[in-house]
């Protein structure tokens, strides 16, 4: 069961972040400006992630900011079952979290789409 939670968790994660890729594209005018995102975005995943240092220790704004990535709600669930903790009734917040992420992000991706579309 703790590989069903954890597949459950990666697929939005996944999918947001490849949305906000997708966004990114659209918006940026050359293809350096593409990979100076990129580069800028996987930056900020893993510095606001918690996998470098805990962003509960950060100011607010940082904490707020973190909430963004969606790798930031995966470090939770990843650290407890690769522990051994299990998953516990903890698990539905960061699905229902990472769900929403996905949601928005497939909307401003749209949006993006359309902008991008009526620019050619």
């Amino acid at each position: 069961p703790g590989l069903v939670y954890f597949i459950l968790l990666l697929v939005p994660a996944v999918f947001s972040s490849s949305l906000l890729g997708v966004t990114i594209s659209c918006l940026a005018s050359s293809q350096s400006h593409v990979v100076m995102s990129a580069g800028s975005y996987f930056l900020a995943l893993f510095l606001l992630s918690g996998f470098l240092f805990p962003p509960d220790e950060a100011s607010l704004p940082v904490q707020m900011l973190a909430f963004v990535f969606p790798l930031r709600f995966l470090i939770g669930p990843i650290n407890d079952w690769m522990f051994g903790a299990g998953v516990g009734g903890g698990i539905l917040v960061p699905i229902a979290a990472l769900s929403l992420q996905t949601l928005v992000a497939a909307v401003v991706a749209r949006q993006a789409l359309v902008s991008a579309h009526r620019r050619w």
